[in-house]
């Protein structure tokens, strides 16, 4: 059971870490542009802003999907509970707790934690 628990947790570390080398060189010509565009962070009201299924920028398939008390991880079937605090992202792994913040800035949700970036897109 323990090597279940970790194994899950390298693979989301590695996942999180593929993805911010991905986007790295996307983000900075994406910071240059945050004041001409919409950003919603996680304030009153914007639960709804993150609501859906998401996937990562130029994937075919869904990553997850947001549901109003859990994310449901579409690749790996497993599903987590999750709350938020004005900014913050609270997600409640088996035997650890991921915080991270979020914003979503014209229909794009961008999570940043001590990991790095990452960047998802309404999935379609």
């Amino acid at each position: 059971m323990r090597k279940f628990n970790l194994f899950r947790f390298l693979f989301v570390v590695l996942c999180l870490a593929f993805i911010s080398c991905i986007n790295d060189n996307k983000q900075v010509k994406k910071t240059t542009q945050l004041n001409s565009k919409k950003i919603i962070t996680g304030k009153k009201g914007s639960l709804n802003q993150i609501l859906g299924v998401w996937k990562v920028p130029g994937e075919e398939n869904s990553t997850f999907q947001i549901l109003k008390d859990s994310i449901y991880y579409t690749v790996e079937g497993d599903m987590f509970k999750y709350s938020t605090k004005d900014d913050s992202l609270f997600i409640y792994y088996d035997g650890w707790v991921d915080k991270s913040e979020f914003k979503v800035i014209n229909n794009k949700l961008i999570i940043k934690n001590e990991l790095g970036v990452d960047t998802f897109e309404v999935f379609k």
